[in-house]
């Protein structure tokens, strides 16, 4: 089995270095096919250049050829995707107790849907999290893609089909309201594209209003932070969708935990 996170680990390294350079070329306009390319001096990279963690540590955070430093943001996103792939594989299947056969079963039974709907998820939410940090915008045509994809996946896993067009229209509209309210300055037009999204992805209510509730709780506290230590101004717009995607990742792992500790505690 710890093979099997060994793969896993790997594939989210490699899906990572993807994330990066589809980042960049929608980021610049540019179309997705043919080899990367350094941002500064445009050189073709080759494939030994361009091994997840591995090149960056070789080539000591510079480009081969310019010698311009290598974004922090390449390893880190890398190394992220990979350890999330894993955590999304423990966090359905339990290593201690399940042999390959057990596994198999598993997936057979319907958890195969929900693996695939859940790495595909930290794949676009990774991508949404660094796009809406260094440009405070969201790539909307990757959630237009990605949105019906969460919904066919879901029905696959036995939710029935028009719960999660019921969420994305109810948090879409949720969004569209604070954005009529605030005449767009208390988030985007991105930001309610990305609502709905997280509407086809959770169809459980408490995923999605824990997600949500947990994105705007760390924004606060971010945005106070920034404020205490003047990085930012009360008027600086705060990448919502960075936020959405932390309150999303942790709601995926945590959000039935979170909504059952909160009832019984009140109740």
């Amino acid at each position: 089995m710890y093979i099997i996170a060994i793969i896993v680990f790997i594939l989210g390294l490699i899906l990572g270095s993807y994330v990066n350079s589809l980042i960049w070329r929608l980021a610049n306009d540019i179309s997705f096919k043919g080899r990367s390319q350094c941002p500064y001096c445009r050189q073709k990279i080759y494939f030994y250049d361009n091994i997840p963690l591995l090149s960056f540590v070789f080539l000591k955070g510079r480009c081969r050829n310019c010698k311009q430093k290598i974004s922090w943001q390449y390893p880190i996103v890398e190394l992220s995707l990979g350890l999330l792939f894993v955590l999304v594989f423990l966090n359905i299947f339990d290593f201690s107790i399940l042999s390959l056969e057990d596994m198999w079963a598993q997936l057979k039974a319907g958890d195969f849907w929900l693996l695939l709907r859940n790495w595909l998820a930290v794949f676009l939410l990774t991508i949404i999290f660094v796009f809406d940090w260094r440009y405070l915008l969201i790539p909307v045509n990757l959630l237009i893609i990605f949105s019906p994809i969460f919904w066919l996946l879901n029905i696959l896993n036995g939710v029935t089909w028009w719960w999660p067009l019921l969420a994305a229209i109810l948090v879409a509209a949720f969004f569209l309201f604070q954005f009529l309210i605030t005449k767009g300055k208390g988030l985007g037009e991105g930001d309610i594209y990305l609502g709905a999204t997280l509407g086809f992805l959770f169809p459980l209510h408490q995923e999605l209003i824990v997600a949500i509730l947990l994105s705007y709780f760390i924004g606060s506290i971010v945005g106070i932070l920034f404020i205490i230590f003047k990085k930012k101004k009360w008027q600086t717009k705060m990448p919502l969708g960075t936020f959405l995607v932390i309150g999303s990742i942790l709601s995926m792992f945590f959000g039935k935990i979170i909504w059952q500790s909160y009832w019984n505690f009140f109740l």
